[in-house]
């Protein structure tokens, strides 16, 4: 075993050093609301770069692919490397078990959040009737496959070097920043739900009742908001 390949534990009580295999002492890293929010930070940032990436590729055109109004966030790819990071914490050395929980955690969330956006806003953002083995439109098995390997470039590669980016960061000023982000997202949250549920029921034809829904009407008109949400349909 080489040096490079374990890590010396000392044991106080039995003046004795042990040799654990690197693989294993880190799965011991601890897990905290702190790190989590990080990744779901990074990851929603990174999803919203990711499907940019794609629509450029597939279509020539550079649309906006985020799920909010004004930050570049998509937060279906933050929740997924949430899950992916609490869901492989002990196992993520294993790169079948973080393909194969790769594939099922995008699956689900993907059917999750297709479903919770028609009930809420009567709107789609993606369909894939039009491709084989699909389930209502809502997810593919080509997607499915996509998540899996997706999900082991995520382990493998990009969540190691956003650890220690977030190690890097003196906590007194990553938990201030963090706050700053997470009272800054949720505003831009509650500004997007308000928006997007009232483009909906203009598409309707219901009026503004008050001044307040005139107010979104006029800083939030439909052509700015088909150019926000380039792929959202109503249905």
């Amino acid at each position: 075993m080489s040096a490079k390949s374990e890590t010396m534990i000392y044991n106080p009580g039995m003046d004795v050093r042990v040799a654990y295999p690197a693989a294993i002492s880190r799965t011991n890293e601890r897990l905290s609301v702190y790190t989590v929010f990080w990744m779901f930070v990074f990851g929603s940032f990174i999803g919203f770069a990711v499907e940019t990436l794609f629509a450029l590729a597939k279509t020539g055109q550079l649309e906006n692919r985020s799920s909010m109004l004004v930050s570049p966030f998509n937060i279906i790819y933050g929740i997924g490397a949430v899950a992916l990071y609490v869901g492989l914490h002990k196992i993520k050395d294993n790169t079948l078990c973080v393909f194969l929980f790769g594939m099922a955690s995008g699956t689900v969330v993907e059917f999750i959040a297709s479903w919770a956006q028609e009930a809420a806003f009567g709107s789609v953002s993606w369909d894939y009737s039009h491709l084989p083995l699909h389930i209502g439109g809502r997810v593919s098995l080509l997607f499915t496959f996509f998540w899996g390997v997706l999900a082991v470039l995520w382990i493998k590669a990009l969540q190691p070097l956003f650890l220690k980016g977030i190690n890097a960061i003196p906590k007194r000023i990553g938990n201030k920043i963090a706050v700053c982000l997470l009272v800054f997202f949720v505003l831009d949250m509650a500004i997007s739900v308000i928006a997007v549920a009232r483009w909906g029921t203009r598409l309707d034809g219901v009026p503004a009742a008050n001044m307040i829904v005139t107010w979104i009407d006029n800083l939030f008109p439909d052509a700015f908001m088909e150019r926000v949400y380039y792929n959202m349909t109503h249905i």
